[in-house]
Parts: C-alpha cells; structure tokens; sequence
C-alpha cells in the first residue's frame, strides 16, 4: 500500500498556487535561438530543423541521437515555435503541480523552489521530461494522494521523449512496461491510466511526424552504443565539476540509504520504495554518463540542472519536509549545483550580475516568441562567386560536419543519413551512408575537407569506406574557398559520375594477430591500397570501467621513414575497413587519395597500439583488405 507523509498538508492554498506557477514559468528554456551559428553543434542544430522542413524520414534519411521533435531541445526552429512554447509549458505545468500538491509546505521551501527552477533552466526538454516521468511514478507508487492526473501525466511525458532524443526515448520504452506492471500489482486503477495516455501521446506524434519506427531504433542503436567510445573527452577528477558531482552523489546516496533501511526495518511498502529509488538511482547514473562522457562545459552542466529540483522532491516524497538536516543539505545542493554551472574555467563568483540576471529571468524568452528569427550572415564562410551559381544549381552535401556552411549561403543541402562525420563511428553507419552515394538520392556535389572532430582523430578513418565510395563515384571538379583572410578554408569540391553507381569491394587478403604496445609491420605490396580492421577488445575490468564512467583512451602510433604520427583510436571504426597502407593527413594526400593516385602518399610502414592501462586485451586480432576496384 502507498504511504502518505504526514508533513504535507492537502488543503488548497491559493497564495501557495500562485507561487507555485509564477516559479515553474522560471523553467522554460533560456530563449528561442534566433540563430544558433555556424559551428559543429549550429550544424545538427540546423539540419534538424531542414529535416522538418523537408519531411526527411527519421530512421531512414536521417539517423542521429535526436528525434523529430528534436526542436523541443534546441528551441532552434523556423516554423515552430509555438510548438516548442507549448512542450515548454507542459514541462512548467508538470513542475508546478509537483511543486503545488507534493512538495512540503512553508515559505523556506518555497524560497528555495526559486533558484533550484532557475538553475533547471540549463536543462533541456528530453532531460526534464524523463524526471518528470520518474517523480510522477514515484507518486503514483508512494503516495495516497496521487490521481489520475499524475498517471495523465506520467503517460505524456513517458509519450513525448521518445520523439525528442533517441536514447531517452528507449530507456521509457524499457522500463514503461516494467512499471505498468508494478502498478497494476500495487494501483491497478493508475496503472491503465498511465498506458492510455502513453498509447494516445505516441501514437498522435507518429501520425503527424516523419518517421520510420523501426529504423529509427535499429539505426539508433549503433549510435547510442558507441557514443561514449567515440565522443569521450577525458574527466579530471580534480575539477570543480566532476568533483561537485561527487558530493551531490554522497549526500543523495546518504539519504537514499537512510530511507531505506527505515523501509526495511518497518517492512512497508518494501516494493514500491525500492522501484522508486532504483528509478532515482538509474536516473542520476544517467545524468552522470550525459554530463561526463562527453566533459565538455555544454554536457556537464545537465547534471546540474535538474539536481537541486530533484534532491528536494526526495525530501518531500520521503517524509522529511520538516526536518532541518534537509533544508540544510538543499542549500548545500543549490550551492554546489550553482557553483559548477559556469564550468572548470569560471567560479560562480566570476558570473556578472548582467549574467546572472539574464539566467534567472526568461524575459528573452518571452520577447523572442513574438520576434521573426533573424538570418544573419556569415563572410568568413561565404563561397566565391565564381562557385556559387554552379552549386546553386544542384543538390550539395558537406564532409566532414559543417553542414551549417551550405545552409547559410542558402544552398540545396542534401545529407548523407548520418549527416556528420564524428557520428558515423560503426561499420554498419558507415556502410549506410557509402550506400547513400551510389544511390539515386545522392547530392550532385559534395564539399569535403581533411579534418576531424577535436582533431585527435585520424581524419581519413571517419567514415574510411564511404570516403571510398566517393573516389568511385565523384570526381575532383575544383577547390573551393570560403571567406577570406585569415578565416579562409578551403574544400575539396567532388561532382558526381552521372552513370557510375558503384560500392568499395574489399577482398580478404591475410590475417595476423598484433600486441598491444607492440609495432606491427604493415604486410603492403606494391598496387591497390590496403585497408585492415583491427579488433580492439576491453578486458572485464575496461567494460566496467567503461560503463560506470568513461572508457580509457587508446592511441595509434603509425610509422613511416623517419617519423611517426600519434592519433587517438575509436575502437569501433577501427573495426570497419580503414586504410593502412598509405598517409592521408593533409588536404594535399587527400586530394590524391580522392583522385586515384594515393600511391603517391608517404607509405605507412607499420603501426603500434598503446594504452596505459591494463584494461585493453593484449592480443589484438587483424584482418588485411585490398580496395579491389581502386
């Protein structure tokens, strides 16, 4: 049976709901982004919103770690903006009736409410709403005074996050049966609540969004299982971030255990609270992965966000409103919350009070609603007008992320199905988007330059054999210059084969087993490149290690005549098809490498794989492939 903590008070209390809404208004996102840019994240940002204007099909044109509704996460969108206003106040509302029925009363609780909504205005929809769903289950199991509002919700939240980022999305559609199953043992009647309002939210959004289901989450599924191999940016456990983290963990995993232990020793509701604090446990690890795999000021932030709301809803859903030792750890949990927001770089004594206002009050937000969204122009990555009319003229895509640089000079972007370089890190993204190009979908031109993401990848590895796919079926046209002076780049402008359609064929032609720290020496002829895989495996210990926190980097040395190059190794590219035999590490050799003359590369030699850990298996199994119809 559920409990009801005797330190809240069920009586309404209009001055109370006033606050209440006035406060959960705080926790609608910082603006509506006029205009994000033209960086990496600008990129996704825009080609999200092209794939709404287009009707793209989400698991089949366009397979990324964001949804359809993905604009309810950016606030980036040219059409949509009363749709985001609209998800941003069912977010305030699911807030407000927690803070307003479940939170416990008084005016120092209120006061505190303010600056830990404030700080939630970091964290994004899909985030907001997976807690959302979390808390309104733990009301639903814990609490006698729960309703049929609270399944409503739950339902809606659980409905709306699968649309909005992938893996959110999956982890509610994992555990929404398990819990519909607990609460049709322990409230049967919320239980059939909770399905039917999930049935209907995600069942009207697939109707009206542009969607393919089972794509969407059999594409999604290499992503989100190699994101944190791919994408990592090491932790410093010596930062204000990472340990702030560690503090808000204990003083949670303190009082988590606390409740327990009274829950056993009275031997109520035993069920119900253990689902409940694992869901809060499964909750804060996902945070914690979210902030720190990838441990950048933009990740570890979303930890943060939502932890103050989160700590003082355990305080009331738990019982212990009244006690000071939780008002005290609240305060303590804003502090340390507020004091890691501005990042590693920053302390929140260093904040203007100009920042400071801009953050606590939405006026932007509000204003921006009502305001067109501003096309600004961009001379440091505008194309020659001697390009220009010629691409204007056909389909263009971009290698290896900066999307954004078409969409600015107004061109007819037509993307790859994942669309940026960095996150086709799989042998099976790879192969989708090398398919892409000797498909009848393809651009008629395409932009590309030698680079990667952080630049501590071996560029020419990213997407190794859709790159291969281009030397068959483009053609080198020109070099094309963006902006000028110092901020001039230049790209490798491809146009296509009009009758040539056309896939790498990678013929086997030996195998070997290479050590780690040990150079193995590349067995190339003379002819056609060879490509290898390399099947990089984590010990027992590197597995856990990589699922409670980061996997440990791997490095490969690659040797030619007189000198080496080090890169980081993505374990999971490494075990598509890379090329081996020949240096491509600048614009000129990838040029040559593009035209069919990568012969006149330097020749890599032999190759070293190094960790400084024991968490890599020693023996490393290789497979060597020659590029057949170079």
């Amino acid at each position: 049976m559920p409990v009801t903590t005797g330190d809240i008070d069920s009586r309404p209390q209009r001055g109370r709901l006033v606050v209440c809404i006035l406060i959960s208004l705080l926790c609608c996102g910082f603006d509506f982004a006029p205009d994000v840019g033209i960086g990496l994240d600008a990129s996704w940002m825009r080609i999200m919103n092209e794939a709404h204007m287009h009707h793209w099909v989400f698991g089949r044109d366009i397979v990324f770690t964001y949804g359809p509704l993905a604009m309810l996460d950016t606030h980036y969108s040219t059409d949509l903006r009363w749709l985001i206003l609209g998800a941003d106040l069912s977010i305030a509302f699911g807030y407000c009736y927690l803070m307003y029925r479940y939170m416990p009363r008084g005016k120092l609780w209120l006061l505190l409410l303010l600056p830990a909504i404030i700080i939630m205005r970091y964290g994004h929809f899909a985030q907001l709403a997976l807690l959302l769903f979390i808390l309104y289950i733990g009301i639903l199991l814990l609490r006698e005074d729960a309703n049929r509002l609270c399944a409503v919700l739950c339902g809606f939240y659980a409905g709306t996050v699968f649309y909005v980022k992938v893996n959110y999305g999956l982890i509610v559609l994992f555990l929404l049966p398990i819990m519909i199953a607990i609460l049709l043992w322990q409230r049967r009647r919320y239980a059939w609540w909770v399905l039917g309002a999930f049935v209907v939210v995600f069942g009207s959004i697939w109707l009206m969004v542009d969607i393919d289901m089972v794509g969407y989450i059999k594409n999604s599924l290499p992503i989100i299982a190699n994101y944190e191999e791919a994408m990592f940016a090491p932790v410093q456990p010596g930062k204000i971030t990472y340990k702030h983290a560690m503090y808000l963990f204990v003083l949670t995993g303190c009082m988590l255990a606390g409740h327990m232990y009274d829950v056993v020793k009275n031997r109520k509701n035993i069920v119900a609270s253990t689902t409940f604090m694992a869901l809060c446990l499964l909750y804060c690890f996902l945070a914690f992965k979210n902030s720190f795999v990838r441990y950048d000021l933009l990740h570890s932030r979303q930890l943060f966000a939502t932890y103050p709301f989160l700590f003082m809803f355990l305080c009331g859903i738990l019982g212990y409103g009244r006690s000071t030792v939780a008002i005290i750890a609240s305060c303590v949990v804003i502090a340390l919350s507020a004091w890691a927001l501005p990042g590693d770089d920053a302390s929140l004594s260093r904040l203007s009070l100009n920042d400071m206002s801009y953050h606590a009050w939405p006026e932007n937000y509000y204003k921006q609603l009502f305001s067109a969204p501003r096309t600004a122009t961009y001379p440091e990555v505008a194309i020659g007008k001697d390009t220009l009319p010629e691409l204007e003229t056909g389909t263009v895509d971009i290698f290896p992320h900066d999307a954004a640089y078409l969409l600015v000079n107004g061109l007819h972007y037509r993307p790859r199905p994942i669309p940026q370089s960095y996150s086709a890190y799989s042998a099976s993204l790879d192969m989708m988007n090398a398919r892409h190009f000797v498909s009848h979908k393809r651009p008629q031109y395409i932009l590309e330059r030698n680079a990667s993401l952080d630049g501590s990848r071996y560029a020419i590895w990213d997407e190794s054999v859709t790159k291969a796919a281009l030397h068959l079926n483009y053609t080198i046209h020109r070099l094309v210059d963006m902006g000028s002076g110092a901020e001039k780049s230049g790209f490798v402008m491809l146009k296509e084969k009009a009758d040539v359609h056309e896939l790498p064929r990678m013929k086997e032609v030996g195998r070997a087993t290479g050590h780690i720290g040990d150079t193995v020496w590349v067995p190339y002829k003379e002819g056609k490149p060879l490509y290898m895989t390399a099947d990089v495996r984590y010990t027992l210990l590197g597995k856990v290690n990589k699922l409670l926190l980061q996997p440990m980097p791997v490095h490969i040395t690659l040797i030619m005549d007189g000198h080496t190059e080090e890169y980081r190794l993505v374990l999971p590219i490494a075990k598509g098809p890379v090329l081996i035999s020949h240096l491509v590490d600048n614009d000129l050799s990838f040029s040559r490498f593009l035209s069919g003359e990568v012969q006149n590369n330097e020749r890599i030699r032999g190759f070293r794989i190094d960790t400084h850990n024991k968490e890599i298996e020693r023996d490393v199994p290789i497979v060597y492939y020659v590029f057949d119809n170079y």
